[in-house]
């Protein structure tokens, strides 16, 4: 038996990490990448932010001037992390961690 067969899509999420130094432009990027996946997919859900650094701050205009809507939880608590994860799941095309550094040093 092979184990080759037609390749066809099976991805299901994108999961991109984002490395740099401050100011570099890693919220930008990421916002600009979930503008164009929730374009894409043009479901008219909207985008989730989970900010533990107040950065979803500075992009709701660039949301609203794509006209998308963002909704955001302002927590770096995981267990906050978890509930917002489970209230986008099918409510909201993308969901945008910023920064998962914050999560991380509490776990």
């Amino acid at each position: 038996m092979s184990l080759l067969r037609r390749a066809r899509n099976e991805q299901a999420f994108l999961k991109a990490g984002i490395l740099g130094f401050a100011g570099s432009g890693k919220t930008y990027t990421a916002c600009m990448l979930a503008i164009g996946v929730a374009k894409d997919l043009a479901d008219g859900k909207p985008v989730a932010f989970f900010d533990t650094e107040a950065g979803s701050d500075w992009l709701i205009d660039r949301f609203n001037a794509e006209g998308l809507e963002l909704e955001v939880a302002k927590s770096p608590a995981f267990a906050d992390l978890l509930t917002v994860g489970e209230e986008a799941r099918g409510r909201c095309s993308v969901l945008l961690v910023d920064s998962i550094s914050a999560v991380w040093r509490e776990l």
